[in-house]
């Protein structure tokens, strides 16, 4: 039996050379690793289904991105067969970020389950050794722009490794091969037919106050807009600059819930605004989540290191942008986010 579990979560990256290396790696002596696959069915880029939650405020499936999250894991349990190592896997929800949480919650309470009471006693189930964050390139993948690694890291006690992979181009054709026979038959994307797919979302009994630090008002009605949309009541504030926000901020009675905040700002820019509030003990603890155009990796660091719990970079398609938004905002709600 393999003396450790590993979870990987990936969906178009099933499979890159990278990934597989790393498992290789992993399940060195050969047996030492078991691995779990967990493959977010990601909503397809056609897929505009409106509203995104059904009546009962789970999250609308897409038909067609379920359908290729199974042919993946498939595929991807047996490449990793061959390897010579142990692997299970599932289907997750569209957010990545939901899945893997929603997998370690149900592997935790199966395993409480099996102990016993005096194993119980004062210890914590860790039914992972680590998780294997698998995604694209830096400027093509999804769940980099929504931040997924260090938004993981900070919302469960299991070490996260990432890797970046290139595509395994034999799984990339079979799916678009697939894709295209289902189109010929359905052009139109469809909700999924599974209702235990979709996933509820906690509603607060209040509205969040949110506050949205930005300097572009397009980008400010497109935020606004995304929130208004989304599951969760917002209340929303705006200033145009970190010096405007600042000033708002001392003058408040009452603190916002959560701060959106640009980066690339005149007179004060986010990584600045983040100093400054981190001066401050009224404000050190307001949770931070940076939603900008930059995808530079020093941007990013700089702002984890300054204390911002999430790092968001904007996309062009609004119901993607949308659902990054939403992510944030549910995770918020729902957990708050960890120090």
């Amino acid at each position: 039996m393999a003396e450790q579990r590993v979870l990987v979560v990936a969906n178009e990256t099933l499979g890159g050379r990278e990934l597989l290396l790393m498992i290789e790696h992993l399940n060195m002596p050969r047996g030492l690793s078991s691995f779990h696959l967990v493959v977010p069915a990601t909503h397809s880029d056609n897929f505009s289904a409106r509203p995104l939650v059904d009546e009962k405020g789970r999250v609308v499936m897409d038909q067609a991105g379920v359908d290729e999250a199974a042919q993946r894991l498939e595929a991807g349990i047996k490449l990793i067969e061959g390897l010579g190592a142990e692997v299970t896997g599932e289907i997750g929800p569209p957010d990545p970020l939901v899945a893997v949480k929603n997998v370690i919650a149900l592997e935790r309470k199966r395993r409480e389950h099996e102990m016993t009471a005096s194993e119980r006693a004062g210890t914590v189930a860790f039914p992972f050794a680590e998780i294997l964050v698998s995604t694209m390139p830096h400027r093509a993948s999804r769940w980099l722009r929504m931040d997924l690694p260090h938004r993981l890291s900070r919302a469960v006690d299991i070490p996260v490794r990432h890797v970046e992979c290139t595509l395994n181009e034999d799984l990339v054709t079979a799916v678009d091969m697939a894709r295209e026979r289902r189109d010929a038959v359905s052009p139109l994307p469809q909700p999924v037919d599974d209702p235990d797919m979709g996933q509820p979302v906690f509603i607060p009994d209040e509205p969040v106050k949110v506050f949205l630090v930005e300097d572009s008002t397009t980008d400010i009605e497109l935020a606004s807009l995304a929130l208004e949309r989304g599951r969760i009541p917002t209340v929303i504030e705006t200033a145009l600059n970190g010096i405007e926000a600042l000033k708002a901020l001392e003058e408040q009675e009452s603190l916002p819930d959560l701060v959106l905040l640009d980066l690339k700002m005149p007179k004060m820019n986010g990584h600045e605004f983040l100093e400054s509030i981190n001066s401050v003990p009224e404000l050190a603890s307001l949770p931070v989540v940076i939603v900008t155009t930059s995808d530079l990796d020093s941007d990013r660091q700089r702002a984890h290191e300054l204390g911002a719990h999430a790092y968001i970079t904007k996309d062009s398609n609004f119901v993607l942008f949308q659902e990054m938004l939403e992510g944030v905002m549910a995770e918020f709600v729902r957990d708050g986010f960890r120090d």
